[in-house]
C-alpha cells in the first residue's frame, strides 16, 4: 500500500478562497509548513450543542424548520451535551454592568438591541483564564468585558437579528459569561437572507474550560466570539461556503455535516475588547493529509488532521489523459474509474491534492 503524507499550511487571507495545489508522485513523502497557532486554522473540537437554538423570533433553530437548531450530527466526534461545561467561574455575586454595552441588529435591524457588559474578573476562575495572545498578536487578546448571561437583559429569547436569538450563540449552561461580537450576528443574518431558509447553529461562543472539554484548540476563535458552526437544510455546504466568503469570513472550514465560519480578520468589537491598532489577517495554521492507495483499482482512503471539529469534506475528481473530467464524487473513500489518468482530491474545501494514476 502506498502512503502519501502531505503537511499543508496556509497563512494568507482566505477571503479569496484559494485552493493550494500539491502535485504528488510515488516518491513524495511530506511537505513541511511552519503554519500558525495550534488553533490558528480553528481546529476546534466538535461543539454539537443539542438543545441550542430554541428559536429565532420566527426563524431558524427550532423555528421554521421544525427544530433544526443544535441537532447532533452523528458523523462528528464528541457531542458536548452535558460535557465540557464550566463551573460559572466560581462566581456567586452579580457583577455591576459597566457603561459599555454591545448592540446587535435586532428583530427590526435598527441596531438598538443593546445589552450591558460587565468587566472580567480573576474571581471567575479558569473558565475565563485565556492564554497569552498567540505570538503577541492583538487579534488573540483576551476579552476584557462579557455579557452576563444570567442577567435579565440577556434573555435567551432576545432577538439579536430577524432570524436569530441570543440562545443560538451563547448558553448560560456552558458558563455564566459570554462574548458575541456584533458583526458576527450581522454576517450570519446576511447568510440567512442569502439562503432564504433555516440556518441552524451548532456552536457559537465557548469559554476556555468548555472549549478544552470538547477538544477545542487552544486558540479556537469560538473563545473570542467571532466563530459559528452551522448548517442548513435549504443550502448545500458548498453554497454556505460561498456565502461565508461573500460576507467576508476570514476562515471557512467544511466538515461532513456542517460548516465553520469565523471573522478572525475583522477588527475586534470594542464592546468586549480594549482595541488597539488592527494588525490585519491572522495565520491559519497547519493541515495534514495522508492518502492511502492500495492496488491500482482498489479504493483510496484519506486521513486528515487539522480539522478537529469532525471529518473534513472530501471531494474526488477523476480526469482522463486530456484533462477532461470523468466524474466528481463526494465520499470518504474513492475507487478511481479505469480510464482516470489523474485524480484530484479537495479536502475541507481548502486544499487540492493532485495524484497521477
Amino acid at each position: 500500500m502506498l502512503l502519501l503524507a502531505l503537511t499543508l499550511g496556509c497563512q494568507s487571507n482566505l477571503n479569496s478562497k484559494p485552493l493550494p495545489t500539491v502535485d504528488v508522485s510515488e516518491d513524495d513523502e511530506r511537505y513541511p509548513n511552519d503554519g500558525g497557532p495550534g488553533g490558528g486554522q480553528d481546529t476546534d473540537g466538535t461543539d454539537e450543542d443539542t438543545g441550542d437554538g430554541g428559536g429565532d423570533g420566527g426563524g431558524d433553530g427550532g423555528g421554521d424548520e421544525g427544530g433544526d437548531g443544535g441537532e447532533t450530527d452523528p458523523g462528528d466526534p464528541g457531542d458536548d451535551t452535558g460535557g465540557g461545561g464550566g463551573d460559572d467561574g466560581g462566581t456567586t455575586t452579580t457583577p455591576e454592568p459597566t457603561s459599555e454595552e454591545v448592540c446587535y441588529p435586532g428583530a427590526d435591524e435598527s441596531w438598538t438591541t443593546c445589552i450591558p457588559v460587565v468587566d472580567w474578573s480573576s474571581g471567575w476562575g479558569t473558565d475565563y483564564a485565556y492564554p497569552p495572545p498567540y505570538g503577541g498578536d492583538p487579534q488573540y487578546n483576551a476579552p476584557v468585558r462579557f455579557v452576563d448571561l444570567s442577567a435579565a437583559t440577556a434573555s435567551p429569547s432576545l432577538s439579536l437579528a430577524p432570524n436569530f436569538v441570543l440562545d443560538e450563540f451563547m448558553q448560560e449552561w456552558k458558563g455564566r459569561f459570554g462574548v458575541l461580537q456584533s458583526h458576527v450576528v450581522a454576517h450570519m443574518q446576511d447568510i440567512r437572507d442569502r439562503v432564504g431558509g433555516a440556518v441552524s447553529v451548532n456552536s457559537g461562543y465557548r469559554n476556555v474550560t468548555y472549549n478544552a472539554g470538547v477538544g477545542g484548540a487552544e486558540y479556537s476563535r469560538h473563545q473570542y466570539g467571532d466563530a459559528v458552526d452551522f448548517y442548513s437544510t435549504s443550502a448545500s455546504l458548498g453554497t454556505l461556503e460561498d456565502y461565508c466568503y461573500d460576507v467576508g469570513a476570514g476562515y471557512v472550514g467544511l466538515y461532513d455535516t456542517h460548516i465553520h465560519c469565523d471573522w478572525r480578520d475583522d477588527p475586534l468589537d470594542s464592546a468586549f475588547y480594549d482595541v488597539g491598532s488592527f494588525t490585519g489577517p491572522v495565520s491559519h495554521g497547519v493541515f495534514e493529509v495522508e492518502v492511502l492507495r492500495g492496488a491500482e483499482w482498489a479504493e483510496w482512503e484519506v486521513w486528515a488532521d487539522g480539522w478537529d471539529e469532525g471529518e473534513p469534506l472530501k471531494v474526488w475528481r477523476a480526469l482522463d489523459e486530456d484533462g477532461v473530467a470523468i466524474e466528481e464524487v463526494t465520499a470518504p473513500t474513492y475507487a478511481p474509474p479505469w480510464d482516470a489518468a489523474t485524480v484530484e482530491l479537495t479536502v475541507g474545501g481548502h486544499f487540492v491534492v493532485v495524484m497521477e494514476r
